[in-house]
């Protein structure tokens, strides 16, 4: 960086010599017209100020050129240049970007976090795809139309309570020092027979990002989850986390993955996505639960009760959660 610093020194130096030579030359030409006797008028000098500025302008251009070439062939700078246009590349839109506040959530993220958020993504959006195929073709009984499974989609990505089973009792002493929900990675309440397993599937599910040095406890996800049928006392299958629950705000979802539950295809298969990519996630659901689903996302029913025989859906938080 010293060497392209002291280039851009130089450049402001000669520049400033071509202004006061230009300048110099002006009052020369200036002190020509006066001794030949010709009126100096307003045009001449207008039309000197005008070449002043076209000279001062091709200079100022050809040493921005020079100097774009040198830091484009310089090895140094080549790698700082490749990866700033590789993040310049648009974004591609994703289901909850007119939710409030989305953006904000999604930028506090630590970059491990932002990338655990991008490998989901790009995973679950191509599992999720093929098993919207499959769905379609196994659904026809269900009379699904291609607007039903819109109206899924949106339902699945921006409206299905996100919550998180709490032991009220237990918990409310500690948010009244600590506004801030903690995992069990933090709080040490759990032995480590139970954190070795945590770590192992987080390893699966989050192709072991977790596991890079620089990720703190604080930094692991926390877990809740998804309310698929409305129901006013969220999912009582997972009631044995507690007797009430947390009802997280809408901007979390685009920092919110969604997975199989380890009842549901085993913990030595899961599968993963995010809200607006879930398909594969919604497969692994009984007929009941979806016929519940179809019909609060299409508005024919409010609520649902929870299918017993269905097997609930996890969702992951990543990065921090203010309960204030």
């Amino acid at each position: 960086m010293d060497s392209v610093h002291s280039d851009r020194l130089s450049c402001s130096f000669s520049l400033e010599d071509v202004a006061s030579n230009s300048k110099g030359g002006t009052r020369r030409r200036s002190q020509q017209l006066e001794n030949s006797g010709l009126p100096k008028t307003c045009e001449t000098c207008g039309s000197l100020a005008s070449q002043l500025r076209r000279s001062s302008v091709c200079s100022t251009s050809k040493l921005d050129d020079q100097e774009g070439k040198k830091s484009v062939r310089s090895p140094r700078h080549r790698c700082e240049l490749t990866s700033s246009s590789k993040y310049s590349a648009p974004r591609p839109r994703r289901i909850w970007d007119e939710l409030p506040g989305w953006q904000l959530e999604y930028e506090a993220l630590t970059p491990i976090q932002k990338q655990v958020m991008e490998y989901v993504a790009s995973v679950g959006e191509n599992a999720s795809a093929a098993a919207k195929d499959r769905l379609k073709r196994t659904w026809r009984g269900f009379n699904i139309s291609e607007q039903d499974f819109s109206m899924i989609e949106v339902y699945l990505a921006k409206k299905v309570p996100l919550t998180i089973r709490i032991d009220i009792q237990g918990l409310v002493p500690y948010l009244m020092n600590d506004p801030f929900y903690r995992t069990c990675f933090e709080t040490n309440t759990k032995g480590e027979t139970y954190l070795e397993a945590r770590r192992e599937f987080e390893a699966v599910l989050f192709n072991n990002l977790y596991e890079h040095p620089s990720v703190q406890p604080k930094d692991r996800p926390k877990y809740g989850v998804l309310n698929m049928v409305c129901h006013p006392f969220s999912d009582s299958r997972v009631s044995a986390f507690g007797s009430a629950y947390l009802l997280l705000k809408d901007s979390l979802r685009a920092r919110t993955t969604v997975a199989t539950s380890k009842e549901n295809l085993g913990a030595a298969i899961r599968r993963v996505g995010t809200l607006d990519h879930m398909w594969h996630i919604v497969e692994t659901l009984s007929t009941h639960e979806i016929t519940r689903i179809h019909a609060v996302a299409t508005g024919r029913r409010a609520k649902a009760t929870v299918s017993p025989d269905s097997k609930y859906s996890e969702i992951q938080i990543h990065g921090m959660i203010d309960v204030r």
